[in-house]
């Protein structure tokens, strides 16, 4: 951006809109980042959705069960000895069954 007295610098072509930095507003005033949470989770969820490939995409579900303090320790034990989160050896039990 060039300052208002200078006359030897030129315009850049399609850059006559100066992009704001920080966080991207809604209305007139910025994102909390409780709003830019929930805009970015609809968009994985939008984008999940509108894809067609159903065993690559993933869709954000929160998943709550109750199990009893043993299954749980198991489950983070199996997924801690393949490296993987509870999620995704969820995951493949399901595949599996």
């Amino acid at each position: 951006m060039k300052q208002a007295a200078d006359t030897m610098t030129a315009e850049l072509p399609g850059l006559s809109m100066v992009l704001k930095r920080g966080r991207p507003c809604v209305g007139m005033r910025p994102m909390t980042a409780a709003e830019r949470k929930r805009r970015s989770r609809q968009m994985r969820m939008q984008s999940a959705l509108l894809s067609s490939e159903v065993t690559s995409v993933q869709v954000p579900v929160q998943l709550n069960a109750v199990v009893d303090e043993r299954t749980r320790r198991l489950l983070r034990q199996r997924a801690a000895e393949r490296g993987m989160t509870m999620g995704e050896l969820i995951d493949q039990l399901m595949v599996h069954l």
